[in-house]
């Protein structure tokens, strides 16, 4: 969980553009901070933008008229989350099926295992 922003903090937004498949990127910055929620104002746009202090999610977003708003504090964090989310992805249709593993070594698979297997911080 991120902890919550300060007033006039500054932060990156990305939104998707041309059905998902680029990312436009954005300076904003914190307006309000309430008890649930806090707004920011994308830089160049007059619309300010309600997201939940908890999960960093957009009020509404979870309707599909909506483009999710993702925000980050830095472009390292921008960089780690769509790094993370990428190696996830291509791990998952490397490895969906019984064969795939089969092609493995015994210590390869041993490596994947203590990794997996090892406990999170």
């Amino acid at each position: 969980m991120k902890t919550p922003p300060k007033l006039d903090e500054p932060l990156i937004a990305v939104t998707p553009e041309k059905r998902y498949t680029e990312r436009k990127i954005q300076d904003a910055t914190v307006t309000k901070v309430g008890r649930k929620y806090f707004t920011i104002q994308i830089k160049g746009s007059r619309l300010e933008e309600e997201f939940c202090l908890a999960r960093w999610k957009r009020k509404g977003d979870n309707t599909h008229a909506n483009f999710p708003i993702l925000l980050f504090r830095t472009m390292q964090e921008m960089d780690d989350y769509y790094d993370s989310k990428e190696l996830s992805e291509s791990l998952s249709k490397k490895l969906c099926y019984r064969s795939d593993w089969e092609k493995l070594s015994v210590d390869q698979l041993r490596q994947i295992s203590e990794i997996v297997n090892k406990p999170t911080p």
